[in-house]
């Protein structure tokens, strides 16, 4: 689906989302690329964000403005592709010093995100445990540890009962599991579509966690 916004030179084009339900979109330049401010919620009124996008000095328009964009898409860094289930609190430690030391945190890369292994089984209260041998620290001391930098901190899980590497992934266990990244003080989730059994094609446990 596309929305034309605005049709000026240089500026953005229109609202590019992947699917009918999804909450999040791009706003698109003259070239096809994402341009700042990079997401807007679906959930507002477009009414609202076209008056932003025309006139973001009028009054109102700019608290409007910070509710409904952010000006770079997520960047940092997600596990899987260098370390696939070989990941661990020190390696994410350590890509957090390098974030500071190289200077790509001051560039906008902010996030040090974990991907599938770091957790092993559920407790009896049904929250999720992370891999005692891998994060022996326990997953609030690593986001203590890049919060402290500045930095923020992803973990993994899947709409499915198992993940793609067959741990505990979140299907029904959503409250739950909403409720306990949030102690642990997780700022971002990946939330993955394979392992576990074939759930009904609708399934919306992802929605959930909003």
């Amino acid at each position: 689906t596309f929305k034309n916004l605005v049709t000026k030179t240089n500026t953005p084009t229109g609202i590019r989302h992947a699917w009918t339900d999804f909450v999040d979109c791009v706003m698109m330049n003259d070239h096809h690329l994402p341009s700042p401010p990079f997401m807007l919620s679906l959930a507002y009124d477009h009414e609202k964000v076209e008056e932003v996008v025309h006139h973001p000095t009028r009054t109102g328009a700019s608290e409007s403005a910070i509710e409904i964009v952010a000006p770079t898409p997520p960047m940092g860094f997600n596990s899987w592709n260098f370390y696939h289930c070989n990941v661990d609190e020190n390696e994410l430690k350590t890509t957090g010093d390098l974030f500071i030391s190289m200077g790509l945190k001051d560039l906008g890369y902010e996030f040090v995100n974990t991907d599938d292994c770091w957790q092993v089984q559920r407790l009896a209260n049904r929250s999720l445990v992370a891999d005692p041998v891998r994060f022996p620290s326990g997953i609030t001391v690593l986001a203590d540890y890049l919060h402290h930098k500045g930095l923020k901190l992803g973990v993994y899980t899947s709409q499915s009962s198992l993940t793609c590497q067959r741990r505990p992934a979140s299907y029904k266990h959503e409250l739950v599991d909403a409720q306990t990244f949030c102690d642990w003080g997780v700022d971002y989730l990946k939330i993955d579509d394979c392992g576990g059994e074939r759930w009904p094609h609708l399934n919306e446990s992802w929605i959930r966690f909003k």
